[in-house]
């Protein structure tokens, strides 16, 4: 006969196993609901950058590009991701400047970035398509941190080619009628709702007894010296 004892103990042994077994099935179920949801995450993230209108390129530590979107390719001329991934970016596009100088990449703020965890928005300068031409951008450098270790940056961008255009057209046509109104030899000057000076031309100068016509603005009648001439 069985003893009492050995009976115990294989109804504890198999209660243990159905418990461990239980056990596996739930952190299976687990780990099939992470592995879901992980995929949920990853393939809402690539839906996000494939969608926004802002090029976005992610480097590590050493500037190596990891990831890019459509944006981004398109911006640069470039085919696919591997034409960017795994490649250091500075030398890629932002290797000179406007005026056609080497760009090093210890000045580019955005390798700065790298350096020192600064960020950084920049408005001034171009970047360069695969073919070698270049574009204005807007662009932003954030860095990445793994808690207390800086181990990348973010890098977005926009084309503001047409702006810079637009303002240089601005920029020409103010000239010129700045030109015309300092080459006419009648007064001409404009307030604001408060008689309070915005501007005038070179010619009333000479009369309100100023120097230039940047020292009438914010000024009224009687703030000026005026000429007795």
């Amino acid at each position: 006969m069985i003893s009492y004892q050995l009976l115990v103990t294989v109804l504890v042994y198999s209660l243990m196993l159905m418990v461990n077994q239980r056990l596996l099935i739930e952190v299976k179920a687990q780990e099939e609901k992470f592995s879901k949801e992980i995929r949920e995450s990853e393939e809402q993230i690539k839906l996000l950058l494939n969608s926004t209108a802002e090029a976005i390129c992610g480097v590590d530590i050493n500037g190596i590009c990891t990831f890019c979107n459509p944006t981004s390719l398109k911006m640069l001329g470039y085919d696919t991701g591997l034409d960017l991934i795994g490649k250091y970016m500075h030398t890629l596009f932002h290797h000179t400047r406007s005026d056609g100088t080497k760009y090093p990449s210890e000045e580019c703020p955005n390798c700065r970035t790298l350096l020192d965890g600064s960020k950084a928005h920049i408005q001034d300068e171009v970047f360069w398509r695969t073919d070698g031409s270049s574009f204005f951008v807007e662009y932003w450098s954030y860095p990445i941190w793994r808690g207390k270790e800086l181990v990348g940056a973010v890098l977005t961008f926009i084309d503001i080619t047409e702006r810079k255009h637009a303002e240089e057209a601005l920029y020409e046509s103010r000239n010129m009628l700045v030109n015309i109104l300092n080459s006419v030899p009648q007064y001409i000057f404009w307030k604001d709702h408060n008689s309070v000076y915005l501007g005038c031309n070179y010619a009333f100068t000479k009369a309100a007894g100023i120097q230039n016509v940047e020292e009438i603005v914010g000024k009224t009648d009687f703030d000026l010296p005026w000429s007795l001439e």
